[in-house]
């Protein structure tokens, strides 16, 4: 059901919010490192780079799937394909992975505790079917006479 569904997502991303603050944090600081990067390495031979904003919208839309690597090469042949490639592999392959090993760590943590309510409601479920059965066979055998009410079963 997409209630249930949904209520484990937002469960997930409540118990993985701290992590999530920090991952935040440190993508923003990589990013704007980068960024700065770009800006003063290719500012003066790429005009999508000339400015810091520019330089921070190319590069976030690098990170969604527009590259610029040409541009990157005119600017400067050395760094470009250098920059280019460090900014992939560092963003795609590090920071998508730790994003997912932090939501994954969240995910852990909700479903040991939905098998342990679980767990829990099947044994409530479990004794109170016990009490009602030694309810039940007492209260029978005390009307048919059959010594005391307590009878016991292993």
């Amino acid at each position: 059901p997409l209630g249930t569904n949904l209520g484990i997502i937002f469960k997930v991303l409540e118990v993985s919010m701290s992590n999530l603050y920090t991952f935040a944090l440190m993508f923003l600081v990589c990013q704007t490192a980068f960024v700065t990067m770009a800006h003063f390495s290719f500012g003066s031979g790429v005009d999508d780079l000339s400015t810091l904003r520019m330089s921070f919208y190319r590069c976030f839309a690098m990170m969604t799937g527009k590259p610029i690597y040409d541009e990157l090469k005119e600017g400067d042949s050395t760094m470009g394909p250098l920059f280019y490639f460090v900014y992939y592999v560092f963003f795609y392959l590090v920071m998508v992975n730790m994003f997912i090993s932090i939501l994954l760590n969240g995910y852990d943590v909700v479903d040991h505790e939905l098998k342990d309510r679980t767990r829990q409601e099947r044994n409530i479920i479990m004794r109170l079917g016990e009490e009602l059965k030694q309810d039940l066979w007492g209260h029978t055998g005390r009307l048919l006479g059959w010594g005391s009410g307590a009878v016991k079963f292993a």
